[in-house]
């Protein structure tokens, strides 16, 4: 079978759109050593299933190539010329994501249906949703969107975190609100814990939308109160997160 990784065309997403993905979540798969077992996910082996995956782990699985088009834009291009025969394990397509979020879009992308947000780890469900965004799988996308919201609607603070990772604004800004609306205990600690755990260019935008001055337009400053942010300063936040990271590439450049 000739190479397909030569045909593989990703599409980014926009700035503050989506998680962030890696540049490497295709990388080289394992090499398989002759008389070496193969250790093959318990579900998704079925051999009349034509391409083989290999998840970061090693774990090899069986997908449907009509369906891996059918659902993701990447699958459709990488796919698109490779002649109708089964593929075998040493040309699997590795990515550089756990085998349990493969099992889980293994599971969507043949019926897309509703996630269960109370069944599903939020970690799983993370990298689930990036993996979703990298292959370009627009209605999985659509299922997902809710359903990741809603599993840490009562944790918007690991939202948040979540975020972070995935550069992803506007995850942020319902994280921070979701926060105000639960009255989530905040005090110096918990600033320095959120702030720490967040990218290096979001701790001023972040640290000016948790600190509320005291005194009036024109007055001096006479102290600060640690309060969840309003609407008005979540928005503040994203507008300064975005100059940031505008500013940081335009560095870059230079």
């Amino acid at each position: 079978m000739q190479n397909i990784m030569s045909t593989a065309v990703v599409t980014p997403l926009p700035p503050g759109y989506g998680p962030a993905t890696s540049s490497n979540a295709i990388s080289p798969a394992p090499k398989i050593v002759a008389g070496e077992s193969i250790e093959w996910h318990e579900f998704h082996c079925d051999p009349i299933q034509d391409v083989v995956l290999c998840s970061k782990e090693g774990v090899y699985c069986r997908a449907s190539s009509f369906a891996l088009k059918r659902e993701s834009c990447l699958f459709r291009d990488m796919l698109a010329n490779i002649p109708n025969s089964h593929m075998p394990p040493s040309n699997a397509i590795p990515l550089d994501f756990s085998i349990e979020a493969i099992s889980l879009f293994l599971d969507q992308y043949a019926a897309p249906s509703a996630i269960s947000h109370t069944t599903t780890n939020f970690a799983v469900l993370h990298e689930y949703r990036k993996l979703v965004h990298y292959l370009d799988c627009d209605r999985l996308k659509i299922l997902l969107a809710g359903a990741y919201v809603i599993a840490y609607k009562d944790k918007p603070l690991e939202l948040l975190r979540a975020a972070s990772q995935d550069d992803d604004l506007g995850n942020a800004k319902i994280a921070l609100l979701r926060c105000g609306e639960m009255k989530e205990k905040l005090d110096s600690a918990v600033v320095f814990e959120v702030v720490s755990a967040v990218r290096e260019l979001w701790h001023l935008p972040l640290l000016k939308c948790l600190l509320h001055s005291h005194g009036y337009h024109g007055t001096p400053t006479t102290g600060f109160t640690i309060q969840w942010p309003t609407l008005a300063k979540v928005e503040l936040f994203v507008r300064e997160a975005s100059q940031a990271k505008l500013a940081s590439m335009e560095r870059l450049k230079t």
